[in-house]
């Protein structure tokens, strides 16, 4: 964190009733948290499994981090492995990138467009076409096409 207001902010954020629930809710929403990890524990829809995670994600900074469940898939004559966090590193993941993602957003590249909401790879080609089709000096352009 570049400033210590951001710091501040962030540290207040993370511990955070509000966004810890919010996190929480999230992950429950994900039909991955239905899938047990490493501790072969699953959230399921109910008060008392969210409250006791929460109990858990609350004390985050003494939780260790566990290691990562692989299970093997078969796919296309290969076997593609597919590693799968405990549910409390996922709902640590999920408070993480709630905190964040407001905060990286906003600075990141315009013509990124792998893993970020709300991009694919259809926004991704037109952009290309689009630059691509322009005339007139680079000056004009939003994307060098040298680069492209």
């Amino acid at each position: 964190m570049k400033s210590p207001q951001t710091r501040r902010l962030f540290e207040l954020f993370i511990h955070s009733l509000l966004f810890q629930v919010q996190a929480i809710e999230l992950l429950s929403k994900n039909p991955g948290s239905k899938t047990p990890g490493i501790d072969e524990k699953i959230l399921s829809n109910t008060f008392n499994s969210k409250f006791e995670l929460l109990k858990l994600l609350k004390q985050f900074r003494s939780n260790k981090i566990m290691p990562l469940k692989r299970i093997l898939i078969p796919k296309n004559n290969n076997l593609n492995a597919l590693s799968i966090p405990s549910i409390l590193d996922r709902a640590t993941q999920a408070l993480f990138l709630l905190v964040l993602d407001p905060i990286i957003e906003p600075h990141s590249d315009l013509f990124s467009f792998g893993f970020r909401k709300g991009r694919s790879n259809v926004m991704a080609l037109a952009t290309l076409q689009k630059a691509l089709q322009s005339k007139g000096d680079s000056i004009n352009r939003t994307v060098d096409t040298q680069y492209i």
